[in-house]
């Protein structure tokens, strides 16, 4: 079946060139294709007529294309872009794209043309877009995150409206035995299904293009297409030797002393560890939730006893951070200040662990709110000698709702200022852009 694949694509072929990108208009809709690497594969397909169509927020890919300029097969009927490592087909009368091994291998390939459906009753208002693709016989698919239901293939799974969660992280990104891996790059409420019927099928909520890439390692090496995904978003950062040791956390010390004590107590029993973890409260009351300092009087005068002690035994503390701040902190008054805590409409998004207690979650689509994170830190707990940080509420945590859920428990509305989106499923990448912009 290969070979006579082979032999039907040259047949046709009229030219042969070379070119970095590819773009065809078919029905009114645009599909473009930019190889980013020999192995890295990007697909854009968004309407002609929206003038919005390349407005979608970009803030997980990291890496720029590479000068790559696959050979171009033109076709009477289908186009073909050819690299060492991949071959991507298109049906110039549909825009429906293929992805094959250089020797024509089936990797994935688009069912159908992308669907656009005008969202004309909501706050945000652009698209909800979906994307189809055909799946192998025996295809196992992995991935999609922290997936809190025990499933590790997820063929003929359906998971809905996945947004992060206090125990849920959704990754939209699948890892296929075949050999390859596919990031679909939009922020939005995203839904994931597949089935025999209609395939393999992502849905976002909130957006004007579909936009996807497609890496492509070897089958029996699964590493490949994983230092694809480093190549594509960035290197994952090599953690200290001392945090594959033991961790002692409970929730929570009460004081300086106790957090010292446990240490102190493996130590006499021989019992190897290499940190104990501070969990929250170190600041006082929850009007002063996360202030990052050691506020809270069991903490206030003794805290250079605990992180001394500490680092003369040989261990390490880590302390919990979080992305909201308590009303009589100096972080809510200059966030609100400066406009930059997360609101439900007009009103600051207030109903957030501890709830009930008029704490503020803040906005780090700002790079100003982030820089003002991390000065905080800083003087308040790493120039103190804490050594590691557990980056809790990340999400962030959050639980008000109301009749438009748009400005609630999925979207967040934010100003004109912001730089990035008002979606909420990159958040916990843009408050982790606090270390490592500035650190």
């Amino acid at each position: 079946m290969k070979r006579m694949f082979l032999v039907a694509l040259l047949a046709t072929t009229l030219t042969q060139a070379k070119a970095q990108d590819y773009t065809v208009t078919t029905g009114g809709i645009v599909t473009e294709v930019k190889f980013y690497s020999p192995d890295i594969v990007r697909v854009t397909k968004y309407q002609k007529a929206d003038a919005l169509s390349k407005t979608d927020p970009k803030v997980v890919v990291t890496m720029k294309p590479q000068k790559v300029n696959p050979t171009k097969r033109e076709g009477a009927k289908e186009d073909t872009l050819l690299t060492g490592k991949v071959m991507v087909t298109c049906n110039k009368q549909t825009g429906v794209l293929g992805f094959f091994r250089p020797d024509g291998t089936v990797l994935i390939k688009e069912r159908t043309k992308p669907t656009f459906t005008k969202r004309t009753t909501h706050t945000i208002d652009p698209y909800n877009v979906s994307q189809s693709f055909r799946l192998s016989t025996g295809e196992a698919i992995y991935g999609l995150g922290q997936v809190q239901d025990g499933t590790l293939n997820h063929r003929n799974k359906n998971y809905n409206h996945m947004v992060q969660n206090n125990m849920s992280v959704w990754i939209p990104f699948i890892h296929s035995t075949r050999g390859y891996g596919l990031y679909w790059d939009l922020y939005g409420p995203c839904d994931f299904s597949d089935d025999a019927t209609n395939g393999a099928t992502f849905k976002t909520e909130a957006a004007h293009a579909v936009d996807y890439y497609v890496l492509v390692g070897a089958a029996e090496r699964g590493d490949e297409v994983q230092q694809l995904v480093r190549q594509l978003s960035g290197q994952a950062t090599m953690v200290p030797l001392w945090t594959f040791g033991y961790f002692q956390s409970k929730e929570r010390y009460k004081s300086a002393t106790e957090t010292l004590g446990v240490l102190q107590k493996y130590r006499s029993q021989k019992v190897p560890i290499d940190c104990v973890v501070q969990d929250w409260q170190y600041w006082g009351g929850n009007n002063q939730w996360n202030a990052m300092e050691f506020l809270n009087p069991e903490f206030k005068t003794t805290y250079p006893q605990m992180i001394n002690g500490m680092h003369a035994d040989g261990a390490h503390l880590l302390i919990s951070i979080w992305a909201n701040f308590g009303r009589d902190t100096k972080q809510f008054a200059h966030f609100k200040e400066k406009n930059q805590l997360m609101k439900m409409g007009n009103d600051i998004m207030s109903s957030t662990w501890p709830n009930n207690e008029g704490v503020g979650i803040y906005c780090p689509y700002q790079q100003s709110a982030r820089k003002y994170y991390w000065q905080c830190l800083y003087e308040g707990l790493v120039n103190k000698g804490v050594d590691a940080y557990w980056v809790d509420s990340s999400e962030p945590d959050h639980y008000q709702s109301g009749e438009d859920w748009e400005k609630t428990s999925d979207f967040i509305v934010l100003n004109k200022d912001d730089e990035d989106n008002a979606t909420l499923n990159p958040y916990s990448l843009e408050t982790t852009h606090t270390w490592t912009e500035s650190s």
